[in-house]
């Protein structure tokens, strides 16, 4: 939420940036020695989520129970909502494209863990690049702390003998809202993701307690992101107080 202050930060000091989670740090691996300005789009891949393939009728009336049956991973309550409702792939950058895996001919979800969550980003540039692992949240850390030279792993190799489908499919921004509104919110930059962030924890945490749908969720991020004040150039300050003034807008919008 505020990216642009920690880039300028890195760029003064003449830091590195390192990501640790796994699509990211494919991205990473893919772009190392890369020239930035070849590099056409970077692609970043999600599961879907539980709720992948369901109608906005259907949304409607989904619970956060089953929203926290993540298919593929156990993880914190937060994130797995953010999850189902893709806004943890949102802010993939101006370049940035998502595509949500796997599905088996049958269209059902794939029962082999081999092709599940392996394929965890792309480059596209002149010579495409991609990069698939070991499907796991800690596969990427041996790369972070090594850098340019990669940490000794016990990690299983990939093998695309183990693999017999890879397919790809566009995410549904009409039902799954959310994701368009971290798109708009990184193109207009400033403050305006932090809003959204704010906006979503509350959300969030009202959802996890059953006092709002799931559906509403994107509604209110969206009124949320027209009625705090936009700060094109935000200073910390600024970012301080959008925070606050986008929490509390949520809950007096929820208490009515």
């Amino acid at each position: 939420m505020a990216g642009a202050l920690i880039t300028s930060l890195a760029r003064k000091s003449g830091s590195g940036i390192y990501p640790v989670d796994s699509e990211h740090s494919a991205i990473f691996q893919c772009l190392a020695g890369e020239d930035p300005d070849k590099v056409e789009k970077l692609i970043l891949t999600a599961s879907g989520g539980p709720f992948r393939g369901m109608s906005r009728d259907s949304l409607h009336k989904v619970t956060s129970a089953e929203a926290l049956r993540h298919p593929n991973w156990c993880m914190g309550n937060k994130i797995t909502i953010d999850s189902a409702s893709l806004m943890n792939k949102g802010l993939g950058g101006d370049r940035g494209k998502l595509v949500v895996w796997h599905r088996d001919r049958k269209g059902s979800r794939s029962s082999s863990t081999a092709e599940r969550d392996t394929f965890h980003g792309a480059v596209h540039r002149r010579i495409d690049k991609g990069a698939a692992g070991p499907a796991g949240y800690a596969a990427p850390h041996p790369v972070c702390p090594g850098l340019s030279a990669r940490l000794p792993s016990e990690f299983p190799r990939f093998s695309f003998e183990d693999c017999r489908e890879l397919t790809f499919e566009k995410p549904d921004t009409g039902v799954f809202r959310n994701l368009a509104l971290a798109y708009k919110a990184l193109h207009a930059g400033g403050n305006m993701p932090c809003i959204m962030n704010a906006a979503n924890e509350i959300v969030v945490e009202e959802f996890l307690k059953d006092r709002i749908g799931f559906m509403e969720m994107p509604e209110v991020i969206e009124e949320t992101m027209g009625r705090v004040a936009f700060i094109r150039e935000p200073a910390i300050e600024d970012f301080e107080w959008t925070d606050r003034e986008a929490r509390d807008f949520v809950r007096k919008r929820l208490s009515k």
